[in-house]
């Protein structure tokens, strides 16, 4: 049996890879800076700078009273990383700072406007407020995040927000985004961020966008614990300025002069201090080479599990091959069913394992690019990262698709119609080249089946034909009829157990199926297409809808001679319908 889970694998292993390259140029990095840049440096002033600091030893400062963990008052002292930050600022230049505690958030921007106060520590940049104020250079980053709980399906991008509940704090611009790009969704509106995470933790909401480092300090302040960050967006970074009345140039330039003299380590620092998800400046080699050594061995034992099993499943089948012709036939039929039902609940765990690694890395690769400034080599190996995470999360999606074991709905169906409709839908995608034959021997009787999933594989088999007659097109027959189950052949016979049966034939003119692969083309992922031409999984999500629906599908075929596909489901006695 072939799989191309070691492919999945591999994305991985290229991710991990990726990161320990770089984490090995940035440790080298570090340790080739001049140990003088770790120091704060002085600030170079101008006269009028100097003057103006001379008339004004104290400033008077606010911002947003509710705002964890960036800034927010607790007993009346001022917290936050925008705390920390105008702290280490006013020591480096001498200023004393007289903090106006507790404001709400509208008197603080009518305040400035008045002249009150001298500068928000704290504040986002919009149209509307460079009316009246100017900003400083950005010092605090983060990207916009998808919020979900631990147990919700995987999402990939804003795309698996469509239809979804989202709460979100009102007057925000995410609502605009997100109409913007065509995703409809039904909003929760709620008061604080800390509100939002709450709905989204207590199944009110299904997700929230937020900025990275907020969600992480709520969730961790909280204790949130059964939500994840689940995928990032492609909206702009989050970035937070500090800013001083319209006009206010001297202080404007000082505080763009003294941001930069705060070292890279302290900085880090007081991230650290304020952010659950921790990283360090600078980065030992043998602690980055154990544990990926340790995450790469792991790996390589699943796969090696994954071979074994798979290894193991074929050495039975060539031990069953000693039965007779027809017991090898019934043994095929049960040798595929628990393939694909090992395989899938297999797949779907180590799936589920790795998607939790893979958000691992990806999250610490987007926190690394907010320390690393723009020029800095090591940005596109963190990119790189990135994309890789992102194809690897797109094969994780496939194995749990693959593996999801919900369950269908079915009610009385009549195959005579299913199977009119589908062939007005294939008419108008199959290229004109293919003649389509439709052959119903009424009276059909009904069958117990989910429409949809008697629909796909229809489809399924269709396109797989129209495939094998392609470039120069051929006739496609498809054929319902009822069959006496008294006459089955081998294996239908063993393996089918109603009273009365339903067959759908799809016959083609194509190249046939080599003999030497037949027992294969129901497998997970195997396929003679060329890449990016298949994923493998067309055969194998029709041999498990028959499987649920306690049918049994078979293949006949000859190279050069194309092949008939044979499906036979149960009937519900006694429906006779046209």
């Amino acid at each position: 049996m072939k799989l191309d889970i070691g492919h999945f694998f591999a994305e991985c292993i290229l991710v991990l890879t990726l990161l320990m390259g770089l984490c090995f140029t940035n440790a080298a990095h570090s340790h080739a800076q001049n140990p003088a840049n770790d120091a704060t440096g002085s600030i170079q002033l101008t006269p009028t700078e100097k003057a103006w600091l001379d008339r004004h030893p104290v400033i008077t400062i606010a911002g947003p009273r509710s705002f964890p963990p960036f800034h927010y008052y607790e007993e009346g002292k001022l917290k936050g990383l925008s705390a920390d930050y105008i702290t280490q600022i006013a020591a480096n230049l001498g200023l004393k700072l007289r903090i106006l505690a507790d404001l709400p958030w509208p008197q603080v921007l009518e305040s400035v406007q008045h002249g009150e106060i001298d500068l928000i520590a704290c504040i986002a940049k919009t149209a509307e407020r460079e009316t009246f104020l100017d900003f400083s250079v950005p010092y605090l980053t983060f990207p916009l995040v998808i919020i979900t709980r631990d147990n919700s399906p995987v999402m990939s991008g804003i795309e698996d927000l469509q239809g979804k509940t989202l709460a979100m704090v009102p007057k925000t611009l995410v609502p605009e985004w997100l109409s913007r790009d065509g995703i409809e969704f039904s909003p929760l509106y709620v008061q604080s961020p800390l509100h939002v995470l709450e709905a989204v933790a207590f199944s009110r909401a299904d997700a929230a966008i937020e900025n990275l480092a907020a969600a992480n300090y709520l969730i961790y302040q909280n204790g949130l614990a059964n939500l994840k960050i689940a995928a990032p967006t492609p909206y702009d970074k989050y970035r937070l300025y500090m800013a001083v009345p319209k006009g206010h140039q001297a202080l404007l330039s000082i505080i763009d002069k003294a941001l930069p003299t705060i070292a890279p380590r302290q900085k880090n620092d007081i991230r650290n201090h304020w952010l659950s998800v921790k990283y360090d400046y600078g980065v030992n080699p043998k602690d980055v080479f154990r544990y990926i050594f340790l995450i790469l061995l792991f790996a390589l034992g699943v796969i090696f599990i994954v071979l074994f099993r798979s290894h193991r499943l074929a050495k039975e089948t060539r031990e069953r091959k000693k039965a007779e012709k027809d017991r090898e036939a019934l043994q095929r039929q049960l040798i595929q069913a628990r393939k694909l039902e090992s395989i899938g609940t297999l797949a779907g765990g180590i799936a589920h394992d790795f998607n939790n690694i893979l958000g691992i890395i990806l999250g610490n690769a987007q926190l690394a690019l907010l320390d690393l400034p723009e020029e800095h080599p090591s940005r596109a190996r963190i990119n790189d990262i990135q994309t890789a995470c992102l194809r690897a999360k797109d094969v994780v999606l496939q194995l749990l698709n693959f593996s999801r074991q919900t369950k269908q709905e079915k009610q009385p169906l009549n195959p005579a119609q299913l199977v009119t409709d589908t062939v007005r839908l294939l008419r108008a995608s199959l290229p004109s080249s293919i003649e389509i034959l439709c052959q119903n021997n009424e009276p059909i009787k009904k069958i117990n089946a989910n429409p949809t999933q008697i629909q796909q594989v229809i489809i399924n088999l269709c396109n797989n034909a129209a495939q094998a007659m392609a470039p120069d097109g051929g006739t496609l027959t498809i054929r319902l009829e009822m069959a006496d189950t008294h006459n089955l052949k081998m294996p239908e016979r063993k393996a089918f157990s109603a009273a009365e049966a339903v067959r759908l034939t799809i016959k083609d003119t194509g190249t046939g199926i080599d003999p030497a692969i037949q027992d294969r083309i129901f497998d997970p992922y195997f396929t003679t297409k060329e890449l990016g031409k298949g994923s493998g999984m067309g055969l194998a999500i029709v041999h498990g809808i028959v499987h649920n629906h306690g049918g049994v599908i078979s293949v006949k075929s000859k190279m050069g001679s194309g092949a008939v596909f044979s499906v036979l489901l149960p009937a519900i006695p006694d429906s006779p319908d046209s």
